[in-house]
């Protein structure tokens, strides 16, 4: 992309005071299209009618003329003194080369340094630590270690007598306590219940007489 440069007094030029505001606009549109174009300040017939300024750029074109601001040559007009201020189109392409070579020997360094640094392996990065929120958040803490049972140890000897005491303990039951009134009963049964060594012994007429031989002997 080009540009034209326009000095600050160029309308405040005297000159434009003798005709029309399309006649200016008409010469400041023939300027973009001379440096867009590259064409050194020559404009033809048929651009100058594709002009989007005025109403009849042809009726503009001749008063452009009429002025000074113009000539008219074969096939079209040329804007005078369009290379006082503007750049050949040789000079615009130079630039363009210049900057394009610029960007190629740009794009050939960061290329190399690119490669140099892959081969070095200093481009390599350390994800050791790269952990994602997931883990971090959701990872569980440490269960604490159960207490151990009274009288179990860990280690060194006896440890199964511990645990085989410490068992025992737990699987035998600890005696059933009965309320006052429930154990006079029972050691009162005890009482009363006949002894397996006693001998059964019944009274005729008033005598006891042992019946566990069936001899009907008297006492």
């Amino acid at each position: 992309m080009t540009w034209v440069k326009l000095t600050d007094t160029f309308a405040g030029d005297p000159i434009w005071d003798s005709v029309d505001a399309e006649v200016f606009t008409t010469h400041v549109a023939a300027l973009c299209y001379c440096a867009a174009q590259l064409t050194d300040g020559r404009i033809s017939h048929r651009a100058v009618r594709k002009l989007p300024i005025a109403a009849d750029p042809e009726a503009s074109a001749k008063e452009l003329v009429r002025i000074g601001k113009w000539h008219e040559i074969e096939g079209g007009y040329e804007i005078v003194d369009y290379l006082v201020d503007q750049l050949t189109a040789e000079e615009v392409q130079r630039q363009r080369d210049r900057k394009a070579s610029n960007m190629r020997a740009y794009r050939e360094r960061k290329g190399q340094t690119r490669h140099s640094t892959e081969s070095d392996g200093s481009s390599h990065v350390d994800r050791s630590r790269d952990r994602s929120v997931t883990d971090l958040v959701t990872e569980p803490p440490p269960r604490p270690a159960p207490p151990r049972p009274e009288g179990i140890r860990g280690g060194g000897g006896g440890r199964g007598e511990d645990i085989g005491s410490a068992s025992a303990s737990l699987r035998t039951p600890p005696p059933l306590s009965l309320p006052p009134g429930d154990r006079e009963v029972s050691q009162l049964q005890d009482q009363i219940r006949p002894s397996s060594t006693a001998k059964p012994i019944i009274k005729i007429n008033g005598q006891p007489v042992d019946i566990s031989n069936n001899k009907g002997s008297r006492r």
